[in-house]
């Protein structure tokens, strides 16, 4: 499972609880193959081009966003992470192909199965309001920063990790052939002897 991280770098508060949320993965399901890829960071490697490393996001399982706006000294300019926005731009329209002069239309991710999921958080300190229209508002959880909050979105970003988990496993269970039961022959007539007194049997 691939997961895609798309954060301001110096948001070090989610990028370490992403990476706590990765390692809680690996301790529950030492089993499942899980990579995190964080171009800022080199996490999942580096190709060694920008673009090559973003357009990575479109092989993700899970994408993470943290859209959270930066203010200005004055508080007053709100400024969003310009990778960001363009990597939120990428997913969604992998996500809502338009399907724009095809004959038939296109599928959201290319038709992959299951279909890649995405999730964006911000933190509570800017409003839904204030996010940038582009944003879908209903769909943004908030986090807050401190011990507790950091336990809480460690844990919402872990169920959500399961969650994705369970989905691929259980279209993998119903990908794989089903065994055929084993077939016994039974004769449709038997030919029965009868045991003569002192015969051995």
């Amino acid at each position: 499972m691939l997961v895609y991280l798309s954060c301001d770098n110096r948001n070090n508060y989610f990028v370490r609880a992403t990476v706590l949320a990765i390692r809680r993965f690996k301790r529950r399901h030492p089993e499942s193959d899980i990579d995190l890829v964080f171009p800022p960071r080199h996490f999942g490697g580096d190709t060694g081009k920008v673009l090559t490393n973003i357009l990575r996001i479109s092989s993700a399982d899970v994408v993470l966003f943290d859209v959270t706006p930066l203010r200005s000294r004055g508080g007053r300019l709100v400024v969003y992470n310009a990778g960001v926005m363009i990597e939120y731009g990428i997913v969604i329209g992998l996500d809502n192909p338009t399907g724009f002069g095809n004959t038939r239309p296109a599928l959201p991710w290319h038709g992959r199965q299951p279909r890649p999921v995405y999730r964006v958080y911000c933190h509570q300190t800017f409003r839904r309001s204030e996010l940038t229209p582009i944003v879908n508002q209903e769909s943004v959880i908030e986090y807050r920063k401190s011990q507790r909050g950091r336990n809480e979105l460690v844990h919402e970003l872990f169920i959500f990790l399961e969650g994705k988990l369970s989905e691929i496993r259980a279209l993998t269970s119903e990908a794989r052939p089903s065994e055929s039961p084993t077939t016994i022959t039974v004769p449709s007539t038997l030919e029965v002897h009868p045991i003569r007194p002192n015969e051995p049997t």
